[in-house]
């Protein structure tokens, strides 16, 4: 994960979940990280932990659930352009493409 912002963040008070998009030679993955906020009693300050409590787990799920989503849809619509890319580029050189297959993410 690199300090550029998050592809993806999510927020559903007190926790929040952001995905990055990692890429290296020809892969593309995304890396995701789950904080939750509190307020610093001492300080007043609005902080942000990697720990969360039981009751926060079902937030967390909801939030990673529809994260996994949109993560889902972004790869679907890049793999549909890919697809549509190589469909055309096929057609040059005789070899054709089914556009229904799919690949894995």
């Amino acid at each position: 994960m690199s300090n550029t912002k998050p592809a993806i963040k999510l927020r559903k008070f007190p926790v929040n979940v952001a995905a990055w998009i990692n890429q290296k030679d020809d892969k593309t993955w995304y890396s995701v990280k789950v904080t939750k906020s509190y307020r610093d009693k001492q300080t007043d300050e609005l902080k942000d932990t990697q720990y969360l409590s039981t009751d926060d787990l079902p937030i967390a799920a909801e939030l990673l659930m529809e994260l996994w989503r949109r993560i889902a849809m972004k790869v679907e619509d890049n793999s549909e352009a890919a697809r549509a890319a190589a469909a055309v580029q096929s057609k040059d050189d005789g070899v054709e493409v089914d556009p229904e297959e799919k690949k894995p993410f």
